[in-house]
């Protein structure tokens, strides 16, 4: 089971952190996947951020940290980046869909959706009601901004 760090939070959501490059390299070093939200700009930048672009990072940035990272492509552009990069990033893009299927086959289920053993249950911390956590268990992974609360509430062995 994955335990999945929500813009690089780890104790709650924290605006002034979230998709800041050395955070996520943070919580990529306690052993956590990140989930990242990336803008690619009319000029071809690549930016971290969730309201817009912030920070500036490029394909090398990503492809260092592929096997932790999820990347939610938040424009076209970053959807196409990553489609024809041929690099194998694992990426999806989504609305407010029920549920989505991430480039390495892994469902992404918005919150407060059904899982599965194939799906990543997302923000189970504004589910209501609350989710069990045996069944948080059976997931594929959990995506929140509490990492460290659900490492040890589902008894991962991050940490």
């Amino acid at each position: 089971m994955k335990i999945i760090s929500h813009r690089g939070n780890l104790h709650g959501p924290n605006p002034a952190c979230e998709n800041v490059p050395s955070v996520i390299d943070d919580v990529l070093a306690k052993g956590f996947d990140c989930e990242v939200d990336l803008w690619v700009s009319s000029n071809g930048d690549l930016l971290l951020g969730h309201d817009f672009g912030a920070y500036k990072i490029d394909l090398d940035w990503l492809s260092s940290r592929i096997l932790m990272l999820w990347i939610h492509c938040k424009n076209l552009k970053a959807l196409e980046e990553l489609t024809y990069s041929n690099v194998g990033f694992n990426f999806f893009w989504h609305q407010e869909d029920d549920h989505v299927m991430t480039s390495k086959q892994v469902i992404w289920s918005f919150p407060g959706q059904e899982i599965s053993s194939k799906a990543v249950a997302v923000l189970p911390e504004l589910w209501n009601p609350s989710p069990n956590p045996d069944m948080l268990k059976k997931s594929f992974g959990v995506c929140t901004d509490y990492p460290l609360k659900f490492d040890r509430l589902l008894n991962v062995g991050n940490h």
